[in-house]
């Protein structure tokens, strides 16, 4: 217990600051995707807020609320921690082990226990989360590293977990997205979802680059999914049958590399992204517009 106290002291040395946007900072996208994303709820390119991350979460990677919704539950790509964050002030409240040092890619909090994927396809029940009796279970899917896990969310109408693979070992083309149901604990055999890069091409006006997804969350009222691309820069929504409706371009000069996705449930949309050496983590947040 030591060594976590003088870790969170050092998390806390590390102030986390929260910039509200004002009107003045906001800007306009080119109208490339205008009429793309027009119609969407939320002002990509202009945060309402950003919460500035520590050091220690400089390679975030996901991104859920926990079950009060009181704070932002964060993951990063190589400890085997979990962070919570003050959903308000963005500041860093705690941080709390539950496994070994890995490639953790993806983390969603559905009812008492808290999930989290690593990039080789193994999910991690942790029950009694923040507790002294905390419980850890791995569950091992047929995915392997060469699908390349890269975001975790759930679907409450399913009742299941989703996973997205970020690559695909047989097929340029397609990228899947699969379910674990939460009755049988299974992951399903077939992907609930097949992203043709063709079908999300057509969506932009201009040549972009392969749709990696990185981050999947679905949308409260909608029931629309959010799907990240980090690797190209791009948001893609699908609607509740998983036909692809929109594809918005993240500005690279608000963006470094968006990994985490979550929503609350009044409609409010948090977007985490790593850092890098000239530029601190982060998490965007964005109020739904009428």
């Amino acid at each position: 217990m030591a060594y976590f106290r003088h870790l969170l002291s050092g998390f806390f040395a590390c102030s986390t600051i929260c910039m509200l946007m004002g009107s003045c900072d906001a800007q306009t996208n080119s109208g490339t995707y205008d009429d793309q994303h027009m119609n969407l709820p939320y002002r990509f390119d202009s945060p309402d807020k950003i919460f500035i991350l520590p050091p220690e979460l400089i390679e975030v990677s996901g991104l859920t609320l926990s079950e009060e919704e009181r704070y932002l539950i964060a993951v990063q790509d190589e400890w085997g921690h979990f962070f919570k964050i003050d959903r308000e002030s963005g500041a860093l409240a705690a941080a709390f082990p539950f496994g070994k040092n890995g490639d953790y890619e993806g983390i969603e909090w559905v009812g008492e226990t808290l999930y989290v994927v690593n990039s080789s396809g193994t999910l991690f029940g942790i029950a009694g989360a923040e507790t002294d009796s905390q419980e850890v279970s791995d569950f091992q899917t047929f995915l392997t590293e060469d699908y390349d896990i890269e975001g975790l969310g759930y679907d409450k109408e399913r009742h299941s977990l989703l996973l997205v693979c970020k690559e695909h070992p047989e097929s340029h083309d397609d990228r899947f997205v699969f379910s674990f149901d939460l009755n049988s604990m299974k992951l399903q055999t077939e992907p609930i979802f097949r992203l043709n890069q063709d079908s999300i091409q057509a969506l932009a006006p201009e040549k972009t680059r392969t749709f990696r997804p990185s981050g999947i969350a679905r949308h409260p009222f909608s029931g629309d999914y959010y799907i990240l691309s980090a690797a190209s820069d791009r948001l893609l929504v699908m609607n509740s049958h998983g036909i692809p409706t929109h594809l918005v371009h993240l500005p690279k000069k608000r963006y470094n590399q968006p990994e985490g996705i979550c929503f609350a449930q009044d409609g409010t949309l948090y977007i985490s992204d790593e850092g890098n050496k000239n530029e601190a983590a982060s998490i965007k947040v964005f109020f739904p517009k009428d």
